[in-house]
């Protein structure tokens, strides 16, 4: 959380050299997962009676915990939301890896509950998010886009 700096106008007169865009800012993590194989535009056609959140180790250590979770299809025109309010409707699934050749407890959700959406518009709106880059470098040390 950042607190912007504010300060009262002297004169009621000059209270537009003094409006401020917030007096806060909080940030929200989001976890975003590009799901390269599966195609999916609504919550009906999402190709699985549930959706994979993450491991159940992965959500218990992280702090703070993700805001949400935005799974995305493989053409990346569409994600899936899953927020963190959401977690009673959550249940636990132990899922294999073949690419690991392993598994792990992971947290499901199942479809009816998820928020599928354009990711252009909408999901960013509903986020509260002006700007995002999916195609980022990964890494970058580079400040994000400001938010307006």
């Amino acid at each position: 959380m950042r607190m912007n700096a504010t300060a009262a106008a002297p004169d009621a007169s000059l209270w537009e050299e003094y409006a401020d865009q917030g007096d806060l800012e909080i940030c929200l993590t989001v976890e975003v997962k590009h799901l390269a194989s599966n195609q999916f535009t609504c919550k009906e056609d999402y190709p699985y009676d549930q959706a994979i959140i993450c491991a159940v180790h992965s959500y218990n250590h992280k702090h703070p915990r993700p805001f949400a979770y935005i799974l995305v299809n493989a053409e990346m025109t569409h994600g899936a939301i899953v927020y963190s309010s959401t977690k009673d409707l959550w249940s636990t699934k132990t899922i294999h890896d073949s690419r690991y050749n392993n598994s792990q407890v992971c947290y499901v959700i199942d479809r009816e509950h998820l928020i599928v959406q354009p990711l252009e518009s909408s999901v960013l709106k509903t986020l509260g998010v002006n700007q995002i880059s999916l195609h980022g470098p990964a890494g970058s040390s580079e400040e994000p886009p400001a938010h307006q």
